[in-house]
């Protein structure tokens, strides 16, 4: 499912929909189950937020060289 989830959401990006993966706590209650109706055999792993993109999204920041934050121990 993590790499279906992944994929969807690569293609969703490259449409110009943002979207972020959360699993919250809140998932777990079975409140929230019986609030949208999911069968009891179901179970809810994530929720997927979507949102149609701006045309003045930032630029992604340049990531840091990995030997900055690792060391190699030999």
């Amino acid at each position: 499912m993590s790499a279906f989830i992944q994929n969807f959401q690569l293609l969703a990006w490259e449409a110009g929909v943002g979207m972020i993966w959360r699993t919250n706590k809140f998932i777990f209650d079975k409140a929230f189950a019986r609030a949208l109706a999911i069968p009891d055999e179901n179970k809810v792993i994530g929720i997927l937020y979507l949102s149609v993109l701006e045309d003045n999204v930032p630029e992604v920041k340049k990531r840091s060289p990995i030997e900055e934050w690792v060391t190699e121990i030999e």
